[in-house]
């Protein structure tokens, strides 16, 4: 996710990363809310463009604006503007758990708590970010599991409503398999285990269409006239704590290449078996999983959740210390008569 645009009323704090300027304020009550527009705003999201950032960003080619939530890289995020050893974990802007970290920091001045969220709108590209305690929407919530990373634990998958039927390992035998929540990321990662069984379900009730591994390892299938999305299953991840990520055939199943009228669709799962050499978990949840969804990552309670969300909507955030409660949406920021 990349934050462009960030001019913020009665700024009090600056921070320059490159190309991008991060204009900060405390307000009256102490909480930041940054507009935001995600990298393939405006832009056609096919499967070649997708690919092609995360082949940069697991190269380790990262800019200071493009970044992990969790941050993977030892220099990131305002880190990358710092000579010298650099902790893991700084993340999209310094938006990691390190107490270096910008969010860390700015905390310890007393003015905010170490709580921030963002909505991705995947038709318009824009949304919010907002740092400060979200009241509504309510959002269900799992816990974090790595001082670093924003990594929590998986335990089942669902397409279209029905268990998908796995190997015990695929999950390590019901304790559960980690997965990071990445919005630097743009794909779905997943271990081979559950890819296969996976993409064959989907494409179960599909008998009709030829499916083939194009050159970049994806499934995929060519297709006449305009994809009916609606035929398609949608695909729910479960974690612990009962909290469920639903992610709709409209953002897995991607554009690839066209010709006469003939387009090669492909499914937006990658394999992850490879992610190990890097010191990532095989499951990676990327911005395309998250998109629509209003994510909270609550380091205060360390618990990372979401909610279905309409991202062009406004959500409220209350003020740590007066209890007053704001509205807010990408732009503007209205005190509610709520309390």
């Amino acid at each position: 996710m990349e934050i462009m645009n960030t001019m913020i009323r009665s700024g009090s704090r600056v921070v320059v990363l490159g190309l991008l300027v991060l204009q900060f304020s405390w307000l009256a009550f102490g909480n930041f809310v940054i507009p935001v527009q995600h990298k393939f705003q405006g832009q056609e999201r096919t499967l070649n463009a997708l690919n092609a950032h995360d082949a940069i960003r697991h190269g380790r080619e990262l800019s200071a604006v493009d970044m992990s939530m969790g941050g993977s890289l030892e220099r990131t995020g305002c880190g990358a503007m710092v000579s010298g050893p650099q902790p893991h974990g700084l993340g999209l802007v310094g938006f990691g758990q390190d107490k270096t970290s910008l969010i860390s920091q700015l905390a310890s001045t007393g003015n905010v708590k170490k709580v921030f969220s963002h909505c991705l709108d995947s038709t318009k590209g824009g949304g919010i970010f907002a740092i400060g305690e979200v009241v509504q929407p309510i959002v269900k919530t799992t816990p974090i599991v790595d001082q670093f990373k924003y990594i929590i634990v998986a335990n089942g998958v669902d397409v279209g409503g029905q268990v998908l039927q796995l190997p015990p390992e695929a999950f390590e035998n019901g304790y559960g398999k980690d997965a990071m929540v990445d919005s630097g990321a743009a794909l779905t990662f997943l271990p081979d285990n559950i890819l296969e069984p996976l993409i064959a379900k989907i494409m179960a009730g599909k008998p009709g269409l030829r499916v083939f591994m194009n050159p970049g390892n994806f499934a995929c299938f060519n297709y006449t006239g305009d994809i009916g999305y609606d035929e398609f299953p949608n695909v729910t991840f479960h974690f612990e704590g009962s909290l469920s990520l639903t992610i709709h055939p409209h953002n897995y199943i991607l554009p690839n290449n066209e010709w006469n009228n003939v387009t090669e669709w492909c499914l937006g799962w990658r394999s992850g078996k490879d992610n190990s050499q890097i010191g990532l978990p095989e499951i990676i949840l990327g911005e395309v999983a998250l998109m629509d969804k209003l994510v909270l990552y609550d380091l205060e309670k360390q618990v990372i959740g979401w909610t279905q969300y309409n991202c062009s909507s406004s959500i409220k955030v209350r003020e740590g210390s007066s209890g007053a409660v704001y509205s807010v949406n990408s732009h503007n920021i209205f005190q509610s008569t709520e309390h």
